[in-house]
């Protein structure tokens, strides 16, 4: 998984050179740096489901488009994910199907839950 540098900043994770280790990954066509950290996941609703894993925080900001990137290694390989782009929704499932569902809400401007169990958030073209 990928995230922005802000996102280190918000976790008041430092990003340098000495002592950490540093990928590089191409993405938008241009070699990018990221500083990996082992963090502990968590799904709110899904507390008790929470998970260590290696996650990549760019060294620069770059205007990223978007929040992060999602990996087969660290996050779709504890959960089920379908994405309904035509109906304006996805769904996060644990492997013995117990559902996060996101629906289309022109309303919301950012993710909220209304339950321990119902994720409801606009899905952006």
């Amino acid at each position: 998984m990928l995230f922005d540098r802000g996102a280190a900043d918000a976790l008041l994770r430092k990003i340098r050179r000495t002592g950490n280790e540093w990928r590089d990954f191409v993405i938008g066509g241009q070699r990018r740096y990221a500083q990996m950290e082992s963090v502990e996941l968590v799904l709110p609703g899904f507390e008790h489901r929470a998970w260590t894993t290696q996650v990549g925080f760019f060294v620069e900001d770059w205007g990223m488009p978007f929040g992060g990137l999602l990996g087969t290694r660290g996050f779709l390989d504890h959960w089920v994910v379908t994405f309904h782009k035509s109906a304006g929704w996805f769904q996060v499932e644990t492997p013995d199907n117990t559902a996060l569902t996101s629906q289309n809400d022109p309303a919301l401007t950012s993710p909220h839950f209304t339950d321990a169990r119902s994720l409801r958030a606009p899905v952006r073209p």
